[in-house]
């Protein structure tokens, strides 16, 4: 077990909740890509998850835990819609479901940075990230 603090300040941050309108008609996922990673995603996933995800027909590097993307997009993402199809399943990786949130170097629970730069940050009906 790991000791971690909270940056409380960075737990009151204030983020639209990602309801399936907010992402289609908003932000469109864009947590779910990134502009830095050539591949246009930066998922990466445990052993076990890995498993899991290759069951549902994704690729997954065996050494980085890497899941390719398919069109620049997470495999797993609607083109359509923007919609996540594992939301809401036991599929879906633990870093998905914690996102916006990291650990850093300092084993401090923050926000990252990023998250601040896309449309869900203090947009109308924001709530503090905590909730």
């Amino acid at each position: 077990m790991t000791t971690v603090k909270i940056n409380l300040l960075a737990l009151q941050q204030q983020f639209h909740e990602c309801t399936p309108e907010f992402i289609r008609d908003v932000c469109q996922a864009r947590c779910c890509r990134s502009s830095t990673d050539p591949s246009g995603i930066a998922v990466v996933v445990t052993q076990l998850e890995a498993v899991k995800l290759r069951e549902l027909g994704a690729v997954v590097d065996s050494e980085t835990g890497r899941v390719a993307p398919v069109c620049r997009r997470c495999p797993f993402q609607s083109t359509a819609n923007h919609l996540c199809q594992l939301h809401n399943t036991e599929a879906k990786p633990k870093g998905c479901i914690i996102s916006p949130f990291t650990i850093n170097k300092n084993n401090t629970l923050i926000v990252r940075n990023r998250y601040r730069l896309l449309p869900c940050f203090k947009a109308e009906g924001s709530k503090p990230v905590y909730e």
